[in-house]
């Protein structure tokens, strides 16, 4: 795997550095921020990352929303809560709440589904039961 790292201006003003990795066919695969603001510590995560296994999703594996779903709205583990801590004052009720309705509403209809099977029209589905 081939792995790009390069800075982005996000809306604080701060250049954050984001990278992306090409797959076996040298196809470009995705943009991600690492979180970091220098390139050497970004570049010291992505190899640790990659050494685990964690920096590009498993090639064949989908992940069914349930795992996909693992830590979200957790203000320590989250990288989404993470990064829009850096960026906005965000309280616990808003990340509590994000919480409830991604336990009470969204697992129930999702959990089993792989992700790429969830498209507009089954968010669509979702809104429909309501």
């Amino acid at each position: 795997m081939i792995l790009r790292l390069y800075f982005q201006v996000v809306p604080s003003g701060k250049r954050v550095v984001y990278y992306y990795a090409y797959d076996e066919n040298g196809r470009r695969m995705y943009g991600k921020s690492i979180g970091e603001l220098t390139m050497t510590v970004a570049r010291k995560k992505c190899n640790r990352l990659l050494k685990e296994g964690l920096l590009a999703p498993k090639k064949g594996h989908v992940p069914i929303f349930a795992e996909y779903a693992v830590n979200w709205w957790d203000l320590d583990k989250c990288d989404y809560v993470k990064g829009k801590r850096k960026r906005y004052e965000l309280t616990r009720s808003y990340t509590d709440r994000g919480k409830r309705i991604l336990e009470n509403v969204l697992l129930p209809y999702f959990g089993k589904m792989r992700m790429d099977q969830i498209t507009k029209e089954t968010v669509e589905g979702l809104f429909c039961l309501q």
